[in-house]
């Protein structure tokens, strides 16, 4: 399909692909570099200190295995809202 012929819906999802697939990349760099760093240097990162401040403000509780879930499902969704978000405000890049 030629980008003539795509509509606002698909390029929306294509950039919500997009921006998993970066949001991918970038995590597992993250990661490679996290596990690298001395020990007094590793702290929580914004996306776990994010989703903490949630689940307090929400007054539940959650164990570390919902914690890291949340996290990375958050994450990964803001990755694919900020690639499609060009598409949702009507900004090409192209």
């Amino acid at each position: 399909m030629r980008p003539s012929e795509r509509d606002g819906l698909s390029d929306a999802v294509i950039g919500a692909v997009a921006g998993t697939v970066a949001t991918l990349a970038m995590t597992c760099a993250a990661a490679w570099a996290f596990e690298r760093l001395q020990s007094r240097d590793r702290y929580p990162l914004p996306p776990r200190e994010i989703t903490e401040r949630v689940v307090q403000g929400s007054g539940a509780s959650a164990g570390e295995d919902v914690l890291v879930g949340a996290t990375l499902l958050a994450h990964f969704a803001y990755g694919a809202a900020a690639g499609s978000l060009p598409e949702v405000l009507g900004t090409k890049l192209t």
